[in-house]
């Protein structure tokens, strides 16, 4: 995963294709908690504009990221799914628990606040 800073917004972009084997899945779950410890993880986007596939692994790892950003006041937002991602989100409702939007650009805009 690649982090960099853009305007106060931490941009974070998987370089995996698929997330659905567990050890890749844990991977990116330390990565995840990386950055969510850092203290300049107020506002984070996730681009998950590479994944072609993941599981619910991976959906589980993306919930204990937004709760542990939420619990230190932070905000995140999804950005760049996607068809086959993005039907995952739908099928499992998560348009309901994350905020997502269709680029970087209007993930950053919706989280500025």
């Amino acid at each position: 995963m690649s982090v960099r800073e853009s305007g106060g917004v931490l941009v974070c972009h998987f370089k995996m294709t698929t997330l659905v084997f567990p050890n890749d899945i844990e991977s990116a779950g330390r990565d995840l908690g990386n950055i969510a410890a850092r203290e300049d993880a107020q506002k984070v986007v996730l681009d998950l504009s590479s994944l072609k596939q993941i599981s619910s692994g991976f959906v589980t790892k993306l919930m204990q990221f937004s709760r542990a950003l939420s619990e230190r006041g932070g905000k995140m937002a999804i950005a760049g799914m996607t068809p086959q991602v993005s039907q995952v989100f739908k099928i499992l409702k998560l348009s309901k628990i994350f905020t997502i939007r269709k680029d970087e650009f209007e993930a950053t805009e919706a989280i500025a606040e």
